[in-house]
């Protein structure tokens, strides 16, 4: 494992905090021995680590528990691979070894209760979340009986609290509080019967996601293990509850219409947790009634998710069918005619065409101008798709007009060089009637680059409005049958680039200079005489720049 496979298996929250601990020196005795890494962390209290190999860790903290790797266990490594120093200060144990839960429960067992008591307010007083979540754990353990699901409700709101005093910046320790009381709320989850207890988990998902957006910014703070456990509980349950079918496919749909932000898509999350039921739901809303009884945003929500599952598996026709059945936008009529493509019914996909442009209310639309250049090509009309293209491209010659109609160009050089032609002389038309040609320059210098226009080449290589990148392209195509051009070329390009004065600029001249010391010419001789007079006379003329005079020097020796 190396430093960017921790990070990724970590999380990068998790990694930071525990690049912090490494950072701050709070690892203690990191040993490696016998394929085995040992350490003590400083973190709310002392935590031992145990590595063994890649893939086995340990680590006494709560969150070892449910993290495929705590912060901790960062720590560690990132001492272990020496991007930090351990701490200093020597503790008492320097044997480190992760005793076994018997070995724990033993020597707890032997203890006296006073002595137990000062152990365990000690703890306390280290870490003022423990005492939370031990209130937590007893409550739910030593109950006589299991927890009602209005207790469990109850639980769930306390460890969730709606409390705006908690600032943004605080969020990473509302979270830990948290999680802190993971093992309380999954034990008190698990304990519900399986009717009860995917309607709490329910409850659980919906006030987590309105504290990470009213109260808590979420970015800050790992809500994804409490989350995680709510969702695996709900499906858990959903899937094994003997509720009556027609009731769990309503609470789904329930469930569909919260629109719940911190999680990816309900329906898609059941669709991997429970499959079954999302089948059923699939045939449930084969009848158009249960749609009609629905919200209309829930009823297209539910249709695109199905829509998309047919499509991913090829299912053209179904997945038509499934938007049919909601009221569609131009994205949606876009879509179907994507599937209509796929099956080749060219009628229904210029159908869907039409509609998506009534429903965008503009005709010109980039994404139904690429559609209906498709189908035209689909159908062996490639003059129509030139067409098409050349229009958007009238309209609005810009290098993403440009790119489309040039991949529509004809293979056969009298027609292709006809094309060409044409794109050169709209572009010099616009330049001659714009007032603000600049870019239009830029674009009509290119192009004749890519057709090999040389005449176009000797008229606007010299434009201001030519980028010293540009200007040095042009002046590679015009050598060395036009190398004087060619020559004052790079002799612009390369002072204009020298007078943005900053050091990335500099770099840049000097790869220019060494660019136009390779520049072909049919009097190498000449041109190399050329060369170093342009650069003693440049190294005059810029000998103030001292920066750029240095990366001249380092890179050049000139005569």
């Amino acid at each position: 494992m190396n430093i960017g496979q921790l990070r990724e298996r970590a999380g990068i929250t998790v990694f930071e905090r525990g690049e912090r601990l490494a950072k701050y020196e709070q690892v203690y005795h990191c040993r490696s021995q016998n394929g085995q890494i040992t350490a003590q962390v400083q973190g709310e209290f002392l935590y031992e680590v145990l590595i063994t190999g890649t893939d086995h860790v340990e680590c006494t903290c709560p969150a070892a528990t449910y993290q495929p790797i705590c912060k901790h266990t960062v720590a560690t490594l990132l001492v272990h691979w020496g991007h930090y120093n351990e701490a200093q200060a020597p503790l008492v144990n320097n044997d480190l070894a992760l005793p076994d839960e018997d070995k724990v429960h033993d020597w707890l067992a032997s203890l006296e209760k006073e002595a137990l008591l000062t152990i365990l307010h000690t703890q306390l007083e280290d870490n003022s979340m423990l005492f939370d979540a031990l209130q937590y754990r007893c409550y739910v353990e030593t109950q006589s009986e299991p927890l009602t699901a209005e207790q469990v409700a109850a639980l769930i709101d306390d460890a969730l609290p709606y409390d705006n005093a908690w600032g943004y910046d605080e969020a990473d320790a509302y979270f830990d509080v948290l999680n802190e009381k993971y093992h309380a709320l999954d034990h008190a989850l698990a304990a519900l019967p399986d009717e009860q207890c995917y309607p709490v988990a329910w409850h659980g998902i919906k006030r987590l996601n309105t504290i990470c957006i009213e109260y808590v910014d979420s970015t800050r703070g790992d809500y994804y293990s409490i989350l995680a456990l709510f969702s695996q509980h709900l499906f858990d349950a959903l899937n094994d509850s003997r509720t009556a079918l027609t009731d769990k496919l309503a609470f789904i749909i329930q469930a569909v219409e919260a629109h719940i932000d911190i999680s990816e898509s309900f329906l898609t999350t059941l669709a991997s947790k429970a499959p079954l039921l999302s089948k059923a739901l699939s045939q449930a809303l084969q009848e158009e009634t249960l749609l009609e009884t629905m919200p209309s945003s829930t009823a297209c929500e539910i249709c695109r998710h199905y829509s998309h599952l047919a499509a991913a598996n090829e299912r053209w026709q179904v997945a038509i069918e499934w938007l049919l059945k909601m009221e569609c936008d131009w994205h949606d009529w876009r879509r179907m005619g994507d599937y209509h493509l796929k099956l080749a019914q060219y009628p229904q996909a210029q159908h869907c065409l039409a509609q998506a442009g009534e429903a965008v209310q503009d005709a010109e639309h980039s994404s139904l101008i690429d559609f209906a250049c498709e189908l035209a090509s689909a159908q062996g009309q490639d003059e129509k798709a030139w067409q098409i293209r050349w229009q958007q491209f009238e309209k609005r010659p810009q290098y993403r007009t440009l790119k489309p109609l040039q991949s529509l160009m004809a293979s056969e050089d009298p027609l292709k060089e006809k094309q060409q032609s044409e794109v050169i002389e709209l572009l010099l038309h616009r330049i001659k009637t714009n007032a603000r040609p600049e870019a239009y320059i830029s674009l009509l210098v290119e192009t004749a680059l890519n057709y090999h226009r040389i005449d176009v080449l000797l008229a606007w290589g010299h434009d201001h409005a030519i980028s010293a990148c540009l200007g040095v392209n042009v002046a590679d195509a015009l050598a060395p049958v036009h190398y004087d051009i060619a020559n004052q070329l790079y002799h612009t390009a390369i002072i204009n680039t020298v007078e943005e004065t900053n050091n990335a600029a500099y770099l840049e001249a000097v790869k220019l200079i060494a660019q136009y010391k390779q520049m072909i010419s049919n009097d190498k001789e000449q041109h190399a005489l050329n060369w170093h007079r342009f650069v003693r006379q440049l190294r005059e003329q810029m000998r103030r720049k001292r920066n750029f005079i240095r990366y001249l020097d380092e890179r050049f020796t000139v005569e």
